[in-house]
């Protein structure tokens, strides 16, 4: 039986066949090609091409179909491509099968209009989602109708003519000092708490620090090397969705750096380091910790400490935080924390460097002679 109007069979000699139409006969009645694969997902990825190629009526290049058949294709073509990293790809497919597709996965493409767009955003803004979350669904759905255009697989760019409002960005919320130590305390207290330490004397994002080897620290020199980092992530196998985990690089070309230790940071992981030769830094019953048994681990030590909820990133941020308040200047701190550049760390925590530049001036008040003389 076909799979939600596919033209998708299982035989019974256990093979799939995919079945398209490539033209016609004589007398006006559909031609069929046909694919097969042992999975349903490997003819699905066979097909959509042919579907998307023979739909194009020989007068005309624009494509007929379902524009879901070519947002899949479009999906298929950058995974066989191998140009984009594995987790990206994990976040297309997430917003393609839970937003797009639904709403516009069916309608024809040809016939998609840009108020079929608008009126997409309308829903999209009705499930209450963050204005983030609904920019990087529209730049996804932009550049898919772009490619389509440039194909001359659609006449025009729907999208070119919409513009979204500028979303406020969220303030960066960081440990007051007081309940650094509380967390700190709790963290020295157990075994589960080396990615907290970790996280507030480094700036590690939870994925690096999920990944970070024991070959990446170097104790002697009093460096960590952040070469990996660690996700669990939603891809598709052609028939359903399914989490893995994944190494991969971290997360731009900067973010692959080499962060110096503080003293009391070394000695801790000196302590730390096992005798038996595991592989990890952060362990969970032998093996590696992946990132949500280190969100469990750290929700339960703020409860210890008696501190409300907050995200383990709220510990990079703390890091940020108390190099500002120290006084390191924003170039080193933008290399330490792995950011694309200068601009992205001032943006980021402006409050932080605009307090610690009015205590400067506060502090370059005293000195002022003619205050004095006055």
């Amino acid at each position: 039986m076909s799979r939600k109007g596919e033209n998708i069979y299982k035989r019974k000699d256990g093979r799939w066949e995919g079945r398209y139409i490539k033209g016609k006969k004589p007398d006006g009645k559909p031609r069929y090609g046909y694919v097969y694969s042992g999975t349903y997902g490997g003819t699905r990825q066979k097909l959509l091409p042919l579907k998307i190629l023979h739909s194009k009526p020989e007068n005309k290049r624009l494509y007929c179909g379902q524009f879901g058949d070519y947002l899949l294709s479009y999906l298929l073509e950058l995974r066989a491509g191998g140009s984009i990293k594995p987790s990206t790809y994990g976040n297309y497919h997430r917003i393609v099968y839970l937003h797009i597709i639904p709403a516009l996965g069916g309608k024809p493409m040809h016939k998609l209009s840009e108020q079929d767009i608008r009126n997409f955003l309308t829903l999209l803004k009705a499930k209450n989602l963050g204005g983030a979350t609904i920019r990087g669904v529209f730049r996804l759905l932009s550049t898919v109708v772009s490619k389509a255009v440039s194909h001359g697989a659609m006449e025009n760019n729907i999208c070119a003519k919409i513009t979204l409002p500028k979303t406020q960005k969220k303030k960066v919320s960081a440990l007051s000092f007081e309940a650094q130590k509380a967390l700190e305390r709790a963290a020295l207290g157990g075994k589960n708490g080396a990615a907290v330490i970790l996280a507030l004397y480094t700036g590690m994002r939870i994925g690096e620090i999920c990944a970070l080897r024991w070959e990446d620290v170097s104790l002697a020199n009093g460096t960590v090397y952040v070469a990996q980092t660690l996700q669990r992530m939603q891809l598709y196998n052609g028939e359903k969705s399914r989490t893995s985990l994944h190494f991969g690089r971290p997360k731009t070309a900067s973010s692959q750096r080499v962060i110096p230790l503080p003293e009391c940071v070394i000695k801790y992981l000196k302590a730390l380091k096992p005798a038996d030769g595991s592989r990890f830094v952060i362990t969970c019953m032998d093996g590696l910790a992946e990132p949500r048994v280190v969100q469990y681990r750290f929700q339960s030590l703020l409860k210890k400490a008696g501190i409300e909820h907050v995200n383990f990133h709220a510990l990079r941020h703390t890091f940020a935080t108390r190099c500002i308040e120290l006084g390191m200047d924003i170039t080193t701190l933008s290399q330490l924390l792995g950011h694309s550049s200068v601009k992205l760390t001032l943006d980021t925590y402006t409050d932080s460097v605009i307090s610690h530049k009015k205590a400067a001036m506060r502090e370059l008040d005293k000195l002022a002679l003619f205050k004095q003389a006055s």
